[in-house]
C-alpha cells in the first residue's frame, strides 16, 4: 500500500469482544493490533451476511475495514471496542452512511508526514 493509500478489505466474522471493551485474545486481536499500529483504520463495519449478501451467494456474516493511508512509525495500539463497532448493519442505506461517513472524516496526513527515500539517505 503507498504511504497515502486508501484501502478497503471485506473479511469474516464479526468481532468478538470481552465484557470490558477489549477485543478477545487470538488471531484476530494479533491481526487487528497490526492493522491499527501500521495503519489508520477509519472504520470497522459488521455487516450481517445473511440480510444483505445473501443474493451474491454468503450468508455469513463479513466484517468490512477501511484504512486511510499507513501510520509514519508503527504505534502500540490495542484494539478496544468502539461503539459504532458493534451496531451490525443490516440493509444498504445504513452501510452507505457508515461507508461516506468514513470518508468525510478521513485524515489529510498533516500531523504525520512519512519518510521519503531520500530522508533516508541523510
Amino acid at each position: 500500500m503507498k504511504d497515502f493509500g486508501k484501502a478497503a478489505i471485506i473479511i469474516g466474522g464479526h468481532t468478538p469482544y470481552d465484557e470490558k471493551g477489549r477485543m478477545r485474545a487470538g488471531k484476530e486481536r494479533i491481526f487487528f493490533n497490526y492493522l491499527y499500529s501500521h495503519y489508520n483504520v477509519a472504520d470497522v463495519i459488521p455487516i450481517d451476511g445473511h440480510k444483505l449478501y445473501s443474493r451474491q451467494g454468503t450468508s455469513f456474516n463479513v466484517r468490512l475495514i477501511l484504512i486511510d493511508g499507513r501510520k509514519a512509525k508503527p504505534k502500540e495500539l490495542r484494539p478496544f471496542l468502539i461503539l459504532k463497532e458493534k451496531i451490525v448493519v443490516d440493509d444498504f442505506g445504513t452501510l452507505f452512511k457508515r461507508v461516506t461517513d468514513a470518508i468525510k472524516f478521513l485524515k489529510p496526513h498533516e500531523t504525520e508526514t512519512m519518510p521519503t527515500s531520500s530522508d533516508s539517505t541523510k
